[in-house]
């Protein structure tokens, strides 16, 4: 096949909205809406919280979606996150088993959203309508410290509500409403596991509430705890060994016709095996196996580090990192409330949570050059026929590449413990004959971060393997040591497979601190707010709705490393300080003013405004602004519309981070000296204290249908886009590089790089700044259809047009399609129905991500191929299969005397079907980064409820 122009644009939105109608009126869809017990096919109208004012969500001009406490505890999933991330509009964000490959930033085990793919940072989690506590320093918020048992519902509001809600919801919010009226007692137990026979756990509930002092307090009470035993490396899964990845095409030339990048099978790297390979000379291919054993490294097709064929399976590295963590983790909510009088309610909550992750990530791998590490000839562990061979061929050393087999793999442990206080009024009153609701509220909260991990430091590593015997007492020394230095070096043999104990010296030395790269901290939330609603006066066409609030904010950290993370020294996984803070204070103003009332032209026509102040510690003043409006025109349709501006203010990461660094992972090219910089340059990247506020200028257009002709049929269709400016980028080593580079071509002239004495490339210093363009767009569409009386269905569709980013640092970029990595599909899709009748119920859901490329930037060509270009290389294999997954559940409700009690399963993937094959690195497979696929096979969920 071959396509020599990238990717088609997309279809024009006009089409695009006729197909969507046409489509969802001949198959019905379905929506979060409950049947009414009396078996009609009403569908219950629920408040939702798009605003500060209360407003129902098909009259809202914002688009809503709201999922039940029911839906989430019905769909089997042990966490909150595992089924919100099905939804279309939730994109970009990586799932809690990815995040546990992410060595150094402890992020394991956290459970994350992002809306519209514009990241975690600009989506804003509340809880009842308040923001949480961070539970990383990046600003994450955990929602799998919410207690999942109370949850009445979850708002998803898709779409800019800074004026409404503040900073970070440039993609929109997610809010987490409780049932703080609940009144009962009941347990959860359940119990989960998969077809593979791993990731066997279990969770139990508590959850309790009742009243006291004749009705006027409420007391409510709830507890979790859970376990899961995680996934150990693959656990037998087939696809993750076969060995798909994209690497250099070694047949390419410049004129030859054949593709520059391959994506193929038993592709695996060719420059480290698990007991070191010599990469280079003479002793090319020389591979020390059990016991330092030389041996005979079969190389495949090779390019650069990596090949086809061969030993490819000796060098599979996907197979030693696990797939999922170990986790355990326990919540804990309390709340009292108490009326004063009948119209004046305080109260006060506390919320508590644990959360112990502990995962083995890939092996400490050292990709070998010809100069990175180097055995000398007088290695005091180097086999015999090793030095024979070097003696014949006149070497003084050899260079090795190794992934260190004996030292064991990388361990992740991290914990994350968040206590956050509340105590807060609400109320009403009277004045000017106007009934006014107003609330305020104090939140206290601090994460007490505590993160591990192994990971050595290259400087010492290349002490320790440097390693000779001392002709005075004929022990093995390093040579530093030797040679003078008290530096507490041991010798490390890097010639072998079981050739060092486990946790030796060398090891320990090697990685410092006792064994483990540290860091530990606090972050802090403090936050005072008030609010008022009512209605003070009216219009020809009703009243005026008006809702007033303020906030006091502060956020802080003080996380502290080891001494070899800060300054950055290790391999991977160097961990990162973090101290700072940052207050703000802000007013806003939310009116809905309605303009029209029983015409004939308008059922109800209103205007909705929004305007929010903004004083940031570091940025400024911001205002933020909304405008929004809802037309019924008649009983079966309505029209709305938004516009807003909105913004994302940087955060203490982007702030303050004195140096985070990566080493060794990048392939970075010179141009000062026209070669490639030596492999193990360190990025540093620090954070910039001058960073701006980004700015998103948001748009919604919409229509609602609920037509007469067919009164069980709710549908609603929504196009959106959202324009960043301003938004806060990285800028990578290479970047940088070039920048200096065509700046003043005379190396050493960028105080960016720093440099050794023989003028090598040894550390990159970066900052984010305010440089990116952003923009998402694209078309939701929900819908919801009572079938029968006892049948139900409910779709959300997303129809992704556009995801641009664009910088003086990277071209033009669109990520729709791109499905194997950080990108959106063309179409993801949640269709369900669901059955009741009487005791029994259950639902059936598919899940539908449509087919894809690797990179919209490559072009697709076997033969024949044109000649690449930085900006579109050749590949001969682009396209990433779509996957449509089965879910099931079925509930069966039975009485226990005077108790109630139910039966529930659930199982998730019910075809067992594969991930498609998707690009990655030698470590990862991409996929365990996208939300968008099932890698852990068919999971069933069993459980009992028991309810007084």
């Amino acid at each position: 096949m071959l396509t020599t122009t990238p990717p088609t644009p997309r279809k024009k939105l006009s089409l695009l909205i006729h197909v969507i109608i046409a489509s969802s009126l001949t198959f019905p869809l379905g929506a979060y809406a409950q049947q009414s017990g009396d078996g009609d096919q009403a569908i219950e109208e629920v408040v939702v919280t798009g605003s500060r004012i209360r407003r129902d969500g098909y009259d809202a001009p914002t688009p809503l979606t709201v999922v039940t406490g029911d839906v989430l505890r019905d769909s089997g999933d042990t966490s909150i996150v595992s089924y919100l991330l099905t939804l279309p509009a939730v994109a970009g964000a990586w799932s809690s088993s990815a995040k546990s490959g992410v060595i150094g930033q402890g992020m394991a085990g956290l459970e994350t959203l992002s809306l519209r793919s514009l990241g975690e940072s600009r989506t804003l989690v509340l809880l009842d309508g308040e923001r949480m506590t961070a539970s990383h320093y990046l600003g994450y918020t955990d929602v799998g410290t919410v207690p999942s048992n109370l949850i009445s519902r979850v708002d998803i509001v898709t779409g800019g509500a800074s004026a409404v809600y503040g900073s970070d919801a440039v993609a929109g919010v997610v809010n987490f409403v409780l049932n703080k009226e609940y009144t009962g007692f009941e347990v959860e137990v359940s119990s989960g596991f998969n077809s593979y026979g791993d990731d066997n756990n279990e969770k139990v509930t508590v959850t309790a509430g009742f009243p006291f002092a004749n009705g006027r307090g409420h007391v409510l009470l709830s507890g979790e705890t859970y376990g899961s035993d995680g996934i150990d490396k693959d656990g037998g899964r087939n696809w993750n060994k076969t060995g798909w990845i994209r690497s250099s095409n070694p047949g390419h030339t410049p004129t030859n016709g054949l593709p520059q990048l391959r994506f193929a099978p038993e592709t695996a790297l060719a420059t480290a095996t698990a007991g070191g390979l010599i990469v280079a000379g003479p002793l090319k291919g020389t591979d020390f196996g059990d016991g330092g054993v030389p041996q005979t490294f079969v190389y495949g097709n090779q390019r650069g580090s990596f090949m086809t064929g061969g030993d490819w399976e000796k060098n599979n590295l996907r197979l030693q990192n696990d797939m999922k963590p170990a986790q355990s983790s326990q919540n804990v909510y309390t709340r009292v409330s108490y009326d004063l009088a009948d119209n004046f309610n305080v109260y006060g909550q506390v919320r508590w949570n644990s959360n112990k992750v502990d995962s083995f990530s890939f092996p400490m791998v050292f990709a070998g050059t010809a100069s990175r590490f180097k055995i000398q000839r007088d290695n005091a562990f180097l086999p015999a026929a090793t030095a024979a061979a070097m003696d014949a061929n006149n070497l003084t050393s050899f260079p090795i590449g190794s992934w260190n087999s004996d030292m064991g793999r990388v361990d992740n442990i991290g914990r994350r413990v968040t206590t956050e206080a509340r105590v807060g009024a609400e109320g009403t009153f009277e004045l000017a004959d106007t009934e006014w609701e107003w609330r305020a509220s104090y939140t206290r909260g601090e994460t007490d971060l505590t993160v591990r991990n192994k990971s050595v430091s290259l400087a010492r590593y290349r002490q320790t393997i440097d390693a000779v015997v001392d002709p005075a007492s004929g022990h093995v020394v390093c040579r530093s040591v030797l040679e003078g230095a008290n530096n507490g070096c041991t010798p490390w043999n890097a010639m072998g497979v079981g050739v060092n104990e486990g946790n030796t010296p060398a090891h320990v030395w090697m990685i410092g601190n006792g064994g483990y790269a540290q860091q530990d901290g606090i972050l802090e939330l403090e936050t005072a707010s008030a609010g008022i609603t009512g209605d003070p006066f009216s219009t020809w066409a009703g009243p005026v709705s008006v809702a007033l609030s303020a906030e006091s904010r502060r956020t802080s950290s003080d996380v502290q490393t080891d001494n070899l993370s800060f300054p950055s020294t290790r391999s991977l996984g160097n961990l990162t300080p973090l101290v700072g803070e940052l207050s703000v204070k802000e007013v806003a103003v939310e009116m809905i003013v309605p303009l029209a009332i029983d015409q004939p032209w308008a059922r109800a026509l209103d205007l909705s405004l929004a305007l929010r102040g903004t004083d940031y510690e570091r940025s400024g003043g911001v205002t933020t602004w909304k405008v929004g409006s809802t037309w019924q025109m008649n009983d079966s349709i309505k029209l709305r519309v938004t516009k807003s501006k909105d913004i994302r203010a940087p955060n203490l990461f982007e702030l303050f981070v004195p140096g985070q660094a990566g080493c060794g992972s990048a392939v970075l090219f010179d141009p000062f000296l026209g070669q490639q910089a030596p492999q193990g340059v360190c990025q540093i990247t620090t954070g910039n204290p001058l960073l701006a506020p980004e700015i998103a200028d948001t748009t919604g257009v919409g229509f609602v249908l609920t037509p007469s002709f067919l009164p069980a049929l709710s549908l609603s269709v929504d196009y959106w886009e959202i324009d960043m400016v301003d938004a806060i980028q990285g800028v990578s080593s290479q970047q940088i590089i070039d920048v200096c580079y065509l700046a003043n071509q005379t190396a050493g002239s960028c105080g960016a790089i720093t440099r050794d004495a023989g003028g090598l490339i040894t550390n990159v210093n970066s900052n984010p700044i305010n440089l990116a363009e952003k923009v998402v767009e694209g078309v939701d569409v929900e819908s919801s259809y009572s079938l029968t009386e006892n049948i139900t269905l409910h779709g959300n569709v997303t129809f992704y047009l556009k995801n641009f980013s664009e910088s003086v640092f990277n071209p033009f970029t669109d990520s729709v399609g791109e499905t194997s990595g950080f990108g959106v599909p063309d179409v993801k899709a949640n269709i369900s129905a669901t059955y009741s009748n009487g005791p029994y119920s259950g639902s059936l859901t598919a899940r539908h991500i449509s087919d894809g490329v690797i990179s919209n930037r490559y072009i697709e060509c076997t033969s024949g191929c044109p000649a690449p270009t930085s900006e579109h290389p050749t590949i001969d294999v682009n396209g990433v299969d779509g996957r449509t997954y089965l879910d099931g559940s079925l509930k069966y409700e039975f009485g226990f005397g005077d108790s109630e009690a139910e039966v529930f399963m659930a199982v998730r993937n019910l075809l067992d079907r594969d991930p498609p094959n998707m690009s990655g690195t030698y470590f990862y497979y991409m996929g365990l980064f996208s939300s968008n696929y099932d890698f852990f096979g068919r999971t069933f969920r069993v459980g009992l409820r028991f309810k007084i």
